[in-house]
């Protein structure tokens, strides 16, 4: 089929792909007392996989170990992520300009 490179409000409905019908039928339950297989985790593998979470230190949600972000506060928790620690840049410029202050002083 060649390709039509034209706008999709140009173009006839049936070049345009439209979704598949929705399959109509039975739908079954995945329950043990059917006799299916249970598709959940393991026990085993709730106990090894079971702790891998963080939690956010602004807000306390509860995230995966990898994520990078906390999706409820958007406050980055990943390497390097928390508050931020050591002397703010304001009091080093406030500590940098009296110590040019007080050296002005002292010299005239």
């Amino acid at each position: 089929m060649a390709r039509d490179n034209r706008p999709l409000d140009d173009m006839p409905d049936t070049a345009i792909a439209r979704r598949a019908q929705a399959r109509r039928g039975e739908v079954l339950d995945h329950a043990p007392e059917f006799g299916l297989p249970d598709d959940g985790p393991s026990d085993d593998d709730l106990d090894r996989f079971g702790g891998v979470t963080q939690n956010c230190w602004r807000c306390g949600t509860e995230l995966y170990d990898d994520a990078t972000v906390c999706w409820n506060c958007q406050a980055s928790v990943g390497p390097g992520g928390g508050p931020r620690r050591g002397v703010p840049v304001w009091a080093i410029v406030v500590g940098v300009a009296l110590a040019i202050v007080l050296s002005w002083l002292v010299i005239f």
